[in-house]
């Protein structure tokens, strides 16, 4: 008998979308004898407020550090991505992690567009400024809105083209690098503002006009990247308790130390460290300070040693970072191995 196709559902697709993930192999997807599933059929409901709060922070971060020399475009990085996360939720039923990879990429293409505003516009008008910003966006979102029934077909086949996936989402951001190049050689920053803005807005439009035509191919690896991006964090649940003795690990040896260089340096007739490069007794928050330092080995050099008993306790310390550094990542590595060999899919490739 033929064994039976085990059928899931692939996290981004909603309620139209409810597609199978493509056959364990190709004997099983063509075999009549495929049984059902006892998978819940009913509609995928994705939340949507992790998201937009993901969204909103992320973005809102941009748009604080760029508030004072672009604040319209801060203001447009927010609203427009909140509106198009919500949009895509209910055309697409995209999931939460989807939200929050378009909400990163856009947080990228917001970062890039700024670095190519004020090296190739620079005198660019705020209205030709937000309008160049939102033209790629706008193409995009009209392209998966136009495009939305021939994307859940393309959704249903991305285990097996995820290379084609991958290029067509380089065009997320190829577009705005060759007109970058382009630009700069054109000595636009020379130019007059009306006429910055016309360049501007004719560069964003062929942007925009790509992102329009390579939309479901961008999409698509969206839905991938956030179904893998579900997968990260599932596995980091598992993680959370290795991680968090490691931790304590840590904190128990810098409170250890931060209270060996406090007591040491209190207990001696001269200082053995030097604070902002004069030599001067060191207090307890000073101590954990150098200890969390010298045990992350940052070594920001604030505070140093200056006496050999103390260059011999950082050493120690800085010894035992590296050895708790081991001893964690393969506690976590054992611990995130021996999780995936008892999941699901594990169970159900060893049933006969």
């Amino acid at each position: 008998m033929p064994r039976a196709v085990r059928v899931g559902f692939l996290p981004g697709i909603g309620t139209r979308g409810r597609m199978a993930v493509p056959p364990i192999d190709d004997a099983a997807e063509h075999s009549p004898a495929a049984g059902p599933t006892n998978h819940p059929v009913g509609k995928i409901k994705p939340p949507l407020w992790n998201g937009l709060v993901f969204t909103a922070i992320l973005l809102g971060s941009i748009a604080l550090a760029i508030r004072q020399a672009y604040p319209g475009i801060a203001v447009l990085a927010v609203l427009t991505v909140l509106a198009l996360v919500a949009v895509f939720h209910f055309a697409l039923g995209a999931t939460d992690f989807f939200g929050m990879i378009f909400a990163n990429s856009v947080g990228v293409y917001t970062c890039l567009y700024i670095v190519f505003l004020s090296t190739n516009f620079p005198r660019a008008e705020p209205a030709g400024q937000q309008i160049g910003y939102l033209l790629p966006l706008v193409g995009f979102a009209a392209g998966v809105l136009t495009g939305r029934r021939q994307l859940h077909p393309l959704v249903a086949h991305i285990p097996r083209h995820r290379a084609t996936a991958f290029k067509g989402a380089t065009l997320w951001v190829g577009p705005l690098a060759i007109v970058a190049i382009v630009s700069s050689f054109l000595r636009i920053p020379s130019w007059t503002p009306p006429s910055q803005d016309l360049a501007l807005v004719a560069s964003m439009t062929v942007v925009g006009v790509i992102g329009f035509g390579a939309s479901r191919r961008i999409s698509v690896f969206l839905i991938e990247t956030g179904a893998v991006f579900r997968a990260f964090f599932a596995n980091a649940v598992n993680l959370m308790q290795p991680a968090f003795a490691l931790l304590t690990c840590y904190s128990l040896v810098i409170i250890l130390f931060g209270a060996a260089y406090t007591i040491f340096d209190q207990m001696s007739v001269a200082p053995n460290f030097a604070i902002l490069g004069a030599a001067m007794p060191m207090t307890f928050p000073e101590g954990l300070y150098l200890s969390v330092a010298t045990l992350t080995m940052v070594g920001y050099g604030d505070i140093t040693p200056i006496s050999g008993v103390a260059r011999l306790f950082v050493s120690i310390e800085l010894i035992c970072g590296v050895v708790l550094l081991l001893f964690g990542v393969e506690a976590m590595l054992q611990r995130g191995t021996h999780s995936n060999k008892r999941g699901p899919d594990h169970d159900q490739r060893s049933q006969p």
